[in-house]
């Protein structure tokens, strides 16, 4: 085998290798393009979810506070009437 023979056979095996490589990567390329569509999804799922346990806890929050505030109004009413005379019901 000559020189170039020996030459133009590693050509085409780095050719071939070099193929091998490309396609790998490009398959790579898809993976991690399905893999972060995925991880999008996933995201404006979880942000989705927890903009509505926000909300809710929002609204919870508002009822806790009225309700402390109808306690409230209620004991200091009682104390008041314990200070005082008040009609009794």
């Amino acid at each position: 085998m000559t020189f170039l023979d020996k030459a133009t056979a590693s050509l085409k095996e780095s050719e071939e290798v070099l193929l091998q490589c490309t396609q790998g990567a490009q398959h790579d390329n898809e993976k991690s393009a399905e893999c972060r569509r995925g991880m999008k999804t996933a995201a404006q799922d979880i942000s989705e979810q927890l903009s509505g346990g926000l909300s809710e806890l929002l609204e919870l929050s508002s009822l806790v506070s009225r309700q402390m505030v109808r306690i409230q109004q209620a004991l200091e009413e009682e104390e008041l009437c314990l200070t005082k005379e008040c009609p009794k019901q």
